[in-house]
């Protein structure tokens, strides 16, 4: 079968087949590399959107309670308060608008139903939060009724709509990095610890603003404070054997340190005694409420941390994976530019000098001696070739040449053959001409010599007559 190609074909197809793989090899590697690329570009914008919405949702749960408590006291705010829930606030409404602003931007699950829900949930929750800094400054019975319970489920269902939303983002991104699923995961169980931790706090705090606990209480705090130390085992246990950024780790260790620690855990359970023994706590509820969020707070540097180490390695992904994409484009461009070249080059140095040797070897076969031996001063194989075909031209003239002086030299002998045979054909004729010329000489002088002998005879006869 390959014999039947012609050499071009081969040549062209073996160039193009190598050109081909390796065009595909670099461009496979270059889509590798974008996708890559866009996974970790992905993980960061996840990154950035489940830290806003973090960051609101411990915020939210501190506002639900501090409000729905304010709501349901007979007396307007106190102005420690009024403080302390502006800086919740404040913090918790920006954290809220990033969220949706970056959520915004990106694909999840649910994403149609999800992000309009949430957006219509800001605008109510910036709605209510305008009416309750109304309702702070008057007393209850001016109030309007239900809003604390309006406000409760409100941000029930906006904590609820988070903790969706962060979960469809999640697993968004889940499996496209190792280290990413495991702050990821990280952060998940630090969320665990701070809502356990939220309502062991809370019960305490509501206990603290009612002066009494219900009858289960104790069974129920216990429920939460174990269900925080396990979660928060198994978030130690996963960064065993891993090497943490430093500002993780250390957000880690603080949280052991504070949240877990004897001073924040004594006093906790000391309010939560003396509530169940109907003695006189030594805090307040507004009291105990900034100074539990600000030691909840720690479990959220926590979360951050995880955040913002996925964050940075997806930073380096996405560099590593852009410089990558750069290089594979710039060999993909290069390989292109190479093929093309060579397929122009090899069409041009070998290819068309091949065809014009073999077209000038065609007519110098043919007989044509003024074709031209191209190339010859190349010193390579087509040079070779061309100082063949020179070689070749210069032995066909040569014969040429031999064959017009043997043409000539039998032209002259036939010549000089035709001339020798005429002359023996004249000296013949000559010769024929002259016998003939000769007999008949000798028959006239016969005639004559027998007239002569007759005369003789007669007159003899005459004469003896």
């Amino acid at each position: 079968m390959l014999s039947r190609l012609s050499a071009n074909v081969l040549l062209k197809a073996t160039i193009a087949t190598m050109a081909v793989a390796v065009v595909v090899m670099l461009a496979m590697n270059a889509w590798d590399c974008w996708r890559r690329f866009a996974d970790a570009g992905r993980i960061v914008v996840v990154a950035d959107a489940s830290g806003f919405a973090f960051k609101a949702m411990h915020n939210l749960r501190t506002d639900r309670a501090s409000t729905f408590r304010e709501l349901n006291s007979d007396k307007t705010i106190d102005p420690a308060i009024d403080k302390y829930l502006h800086g919740v606030r404040d913090s918790q409404m920006p954290a809220l608008r990033s969220a949706i602003g970056v959520l915004e931007s990106i694909d999840f699950a649910d994403r149609s139903t999800l992000l309009p829900e949430l957006q219509r949930e800001f605008k109510s929750l910036t709605a209510l939060h305008a009416e309750t800094w109304e309702a702070f400054t008057k007393p209850k019975t001016a109030r309007r009724e239900g809003l604390a319970k309006e406000f409760m489920d409100e941000t029930a269902r906006l904590l609820d709509t988070l903790d969706k939303v962060s979960a469809r983002i999640f697993a968004s991104v889940k499996g496209k990095d190792a280290f990413v699923d495991q702050m990821m995961t990280m952060k998940g169980l630090a969320w665990r610890v701070r809502n356990g931790g939220g309502e062991a706090s809370l019960m305490v705090s509501n206990g603290l603003a009612a002066g009494r606990l219900p009858p289960d209480a104790r069974e129920k705090y216990a429920g939460f404070v174990a269900t925080t130390e396990a979660v928060w085992a198994a978030l130690l246990d996963m960064t065993s054997g891993t090497q943490l950024p430093p500002r993780l780790a250390e957000a880690i260790a603080a949280a052991k340190n504070v949240y877990f620690g004897t001073e924040y855990t004594a006093k906790r359970d000391s309010l939560l005694q003396s509530l169940l023994n109907g003695e006189k706590p030594a805090m307040t509820a507004n009291e105990w409420t900034p100074f539990t969020v600000g030691n909840l707070a720690r479990l959220l540097t926590v979360a951050e941390g995880t955040l913002d180490a996925a964050k940075e390695h997806a930073v380096a992904q996405r560099d590593a994976a852009k410089l990558d994409l750069i290089v594979e484009l710039l060999l993909l461009a290069a390989a292109i530019g190479l093929a093309a070249g060579g397929m122009t080059a090899v069409t041009r140095r070998v290819i068309n000098p091949l065809r014009a040797i073999q077209e000038a070897m065609l007519r110098v076969a043919r007989g044509d001696l003024a074709a031209e031996a191209a190339f010859a001063d190349r010193t390579d194989e087509i040079g070779a070739l061309a100082g063949a075909l020179g070689t070749f031209k210069q032995n066909a003239v040569e014969k040429a040449r031999i064959e017009d002086e043997q043409r000539d030299r039998h032209a002259q002998a036939a010549a000089r053959q035709q001339a020798t045979e005429g002359a023996i054909v004249a000296f013949e004729s000559h010769m024929r001409e002259g016998i003939e010329a000769l007999a008949q000489a000798a028959g006239q002088m016969r005639e004559t010599s027998e007239k002569m002998s007759a005369t003789s005879a007669q007159t003899n006869t005459q004469a003896k007559t």
